[in-house]
């Protein structure tokens, strides 16, 4: 190990019994300041959640899916702060540690240079001598690790498109250029906007709504204005609609059949429906073939209605405890020809 402790000028030596007092006093101090500014920099990336990003011109955002990735995420809960300050107060902790080191060295000997950087070194890791190979080592094997938990933080958890919240966005497909689709509705009260994502737009709606795409592929269609309700009913543009990427605060007023027989129908919106002026969701997902999403933590508490809500949902199979269903009147049918559930 080569000398940090050294001279500017001629000078005594500093005895080396101090040398060694110095090397074996709080040596998991600089692993502490290492290791507050690791949580700072976790804390960082956990701020991921939430935030909005841009990806080939669409939103996106971070949505934590598995246990590490919810329990990386739930940093961003924590006050960045509060790491910055256990950062702050252990290196403050070593600058004060210098100091007392570094007042008996000058008093013995005032040609002394001791400095902080060579305080780092030789209070040094409490097992790799300081040297700049194994410096090297260290780094390389940290950066390897932080780059490890990083690509885990990323791979467990889900990048979802992030909308504004009065946004309805629904995802449909199309197979063949000048291939039209068509938002179905049904009654009155309607005064929406769509954008159908392809740079064309449509104002002030009142019925329903079509439009035809020049290239075939899948297309994310957004709705903001006054839009009660969605009635597929079965018809023939059942097939093209694809996910719910998310529901937005819209109030509905009715989901009487709004996706019946959209059999490639997947609901991946991490926000649930404003149900708070339905009553009846008769029909909702009948025979929607593919659609298994957990709906357990919707407000169905004012619903009087649910005639054959998941009839014919072959692959639908999830837990409906929480649900309240006292106002209910009649479940007719409501997992009828629903083989797993």
């Amino acid at each position: 190990m080569k000398r940090v402790l050294r001279r500017r000028k001629a000078g005594p030596a500093v005895p080396s019994r101090t040398r060694r007092v110095v090397r074996r006093h709080h040596p998991w101090v600089i692993p502490l300041v290492s290791i507050g500014l690791l949580i700072i920099v976790m804390a960082a990336l956990s701020q991921l959640r939430g935030m909005h990003h841009t990806f080939h011109g669409q939103p996106i955002t971070y949505e934590p899916k598995t246990f590490l990735a919810k329990l990386l995420a739930h940093l961003s809960f924590v006050p960045l702060v509060t790491n910055f300050l256990l950062f702050s107060a252990a290196a403050a902790y070593l600058w004060i540690d210098y100091q007392q080191h570094r007042k008996p060295l000058k008093a013995e000997d005032k040609s002394i240079h001791y400095s902080l950087w060579h305080h780092i070194k030789v209070v040094r890791w409490p097992v790799v001598k300081f040297s700049w190979r194994r410096l090297s080592l260290v780094s390389g094997m940290s950066v390897v690790v932080l780059l490890a938990a990083v690509s885990t933080l990323i791979l467990s958890g889900k990048l979802v498109q992030a909308y504004a919240p009065n946004e309805f966005v629904t995802t449909w497909g199309t197979t063949s250029p000048g291939e039209q689709i068509t938002i179905p509705t049904t009654g009155s009260g309607y005064n929406y906007n769509v954008d159908w994502g392809d740079t064309s737009t449509s104002s002030g709606v009142t019925g329903d709504a079509s439009h035809t795409y020049a290239t075939a592929g899948t297309h994310i269609v957004k709705i903001t204005g006054t839009f009660p309700r969605i009635y597929l009913n079965y018809n023939g543009n059942r097939g093209k609609l694809l996910t719910v990427e998310q529901w937005g605060n819209n109030p509905w007023t009715s989901m009487h059949n709004a996706f019946e027989g959209a059999s490639n129908l997947t609901v991946p919106a991490p926000d649930s429906p404003n149900l708070s002026n339905v009553t009846d969701t008769g029909g909702m997902f009948s025979y929607d073939t593919v659609f298994n999403t957990p709906v357990n933590g919707w407000d169905v508490s004012h619903i009087v209605n649910m005639d054959y809500m998941f009839t014919g949902d072959s692959a639908f199979n999830q837990p409906l405890n929480s649900w309240t269903t006292s106002n209910v009147t009649s479940m007719q049918g409501v997992f009828a020809y629903s083989g797993v559930f």
